[in-house]
């Protein structure tokens, strides 16, 4: 914990003695580490571990299983505990909810089971990429099932990670409000130092760059700007399967090379990822090579030699060393999740953009 530094061990120390703890930060700022910090000091406790995406929950749930196999935490994501509670409700139809839909869900689904006393409160709860939640129900959600008396944010123990910057809405929404209203009832700390990318500062400087002029990434010099990122332009699917093939796949075919399939990713913006964008048949066809599959819950955590993809919002809360990232033409519709690809990065990053 040496890394935090003495501005930010009073984040760690806080950790054991308030209840109620908010951390703001970017990617790879520490946030994380402190989560695990949180949870090792509820010793003989019930938790709950509420994530953004599948990937996030699986892996999450290996590392905190390695770490402590006798810990008593359920860890799911939000979308998935509320899905369980409202079977007739099928996961497409969830996460296609509103932000005001999911709310009204939420609000609903809890005052529909307090009514019978069928659903137990938690010891502690904590909220990874919160972010995604704060106008999803995550106050409602925190005020019933912490605490005593149905009050938990005043009583209740509970920490809450999260980034202003990689709010992802259907609506263009902005959370900083909600945000501030949260942090009425926590003590509140803000890591402002990046951690994981400070072998290649390059990633974080482009991350601040993109929020703000997401075309800088067409720019002419931006390899000058830029001069340890690569941005490589693709007219098809096809030139990227033939780039992919050359310079990420072959590579780490190559027992002599220092490129491994467990160190990268292959991140696809979700348009392109989900055929909004793109033709999906064709997306997936072109994928169909040895050696490259999609990333899984199944997959996640072995360390086959192998090049595995999957959108970037799948991706949230995880990280590699190395990142191919796929978009479409950069603009203020997609630079939010670019931010999120480009940040899940640690060492290298390579940014391809397919105009087909």
């Amino acid at each position: 914990m040496s890394w935090l530094g003495v501005q930010n061990l009073e984040i760690l120390e806080s950790l054991y003695k308030n209840q109620r703890i908010m951390i703001e930060g970017p990617p790879g700022s520490g946030k994380t580490t402190l989560a695990k910090a949180f949870i090792d000091k509820q010793v003989n406790k019930r938790g709950i571990y509420l994530c953004w995406n599948n990937l996030l929950m699986h892996y999450t749930k290996g590392i905190l299983k390695e770490r402590n196999p006798n810990n008593e935490i359920e860890i799911t994501t939000f979308f998935r505990f509320f899905q369980n509670l409202n079977r007739h409700i099928s996961n497409e139809q969830l996460v296609n909810y509103t932000e005001e839909e999911f709310y009204n869900l939420v609000k609903e689904t809890l005052n529909k089971f307090d009514s019978s006393d069928s659903l137990s409160s938690y010891d502690y709860i904590v909220i990874d990429e919160a972010q995604d939640f704060f106008d999803r129900g995550a106050d409602l959600f925190i005020n019933q099932l912490s605490g005593f008396n149905k009050n938990g944010l005043h009583n209740g123990n509970s920490l809450i990670l999260y980034d202003i910057d990689q709010s992802y809405s259907m609506s263009g929404r902005n959370v900083s409000e909600i945000a501030d209203i949260l942090s009425s009832y926590y003590s509140h700390f803000k890591l402002n130092e990046t951690k994981r990318s400070s072998q290649n500062p390059c990633i974080r400087k482009l991350a601040s760059c993109v929020i703000e002029t997401p075309e800088v990434l067409e720019s002419t010099n931006f390899e000058e700007e830029f001069p340890e990122i690569s941005v490589v332009k693709h007219k098809s699917l096809r030139d990227l399967k033939k780039h992919l093939l050359n310079n990420a796949l072959n590579p780490i075919r190559d027992s002599h090379n220092s490129l491994k399939g467990q160190d990268c990713i292959l991140l696809f913006e979700s348009k392109i990822f989900s055929g909004k964008k793109m033709n999906y048949e064709d997306v997936l066809y072109e994928l169909t090579i040895k050696d490259i599959e999609e990333l899984t819950p199944e997959n996640i955590v072995d360390t086959a030699n192998k090049l595995r993809y999957t959108s970037i919002l799948k991706y949230k809360g995880l990280e590699k060393k190395n990142v191919f990232l796929v978009i479409s033409n950069p603009s203020e519709l997609n630079k939010y999740e670019i931010f999120v690809g480009v940040t899940r990065a640690i060492l290298n990053l390579e940014i391809n953009i397919v105009y087909e």
